[in-house]
């Protein structure tokens, strides 16, 4: 390159500064231009942020969480990130952070097929452990939330049978985060 065109591609990108600020070069592309290159935007331009997920034992005994994030929403185990709570007494709450872009975020162990060890809690009562399923849908991004949004599994304990072990159950609330 001769020395002008350096001077031009340098006065070109002083330009662009004042308008991208602290935004990072790849954000000022244009998703369609890189379309247009056969290039998929979502690879190249990733979505900033953090996807909390907090774990709520609304219960009376203690429980520990578990919970997968893959970046993959077509493999589940995928780059997968498996995170397990410590056990929380009653009415706590731990809340852990996951970087986006994440693809699927399963209560449980997933495995490929989406079938999942759907064993999300485990809860110490008087009558010995007692693990809890998780018999929901895996939660795609995009679909059931998006990055920056805040995932809340919340265990209840939803009754006491005649011999007086507890069961119990586990919601899933997504609260948007913008």
């Amino acid at each position: 390159m001769t020395n002008r065109v350096l001077k031009a591609l340098s006065a070109a990108a002083l330009l662009l500064l004042p308008i991208g600020g602290c935004v990072v070069a790849t954000d000022l592309l244009n998703p369609g231009v890189l379309t247009a290159f056969g290039l998929d935007p979502a690879t190249v331009i990733r979505p900033a942020g953090r996807t909390l997920v907090t774990f709520n034992n609304t219960s009376g005994f203690d429980a520990s969480f578990e919970v997968a994030v893959s970046d993959d929403p077509a493999d589940p185990t995928a780059n997968a990130t498996f995170f397990f709570s410590e056990f929380l007494r009653p009415n706590q709450t731990q809340t852990a952070a996951f970087d986006c872009p994440i693809g699927v975020l399963t209560p449980g162990t997933p495995s490929a097929d989406f079938s999942t060890d759907t064993v999300a809690v485990s809860v110490v009562t008087a009558a010995g452990l007692v693990t809890v399923n998780y018999t929901g849908a895996p939660l795609v991004a995009g679909v059931d939330f998006l990055c920056g949004d805040l995932v809340e599994m919340r265990l209840v304990q939803t009754g006491v049978d005649a011999m007086g072990v507890a069961s119990f159950g586990i919601q899933m609330r997504v609260v948007p985060g913008r």
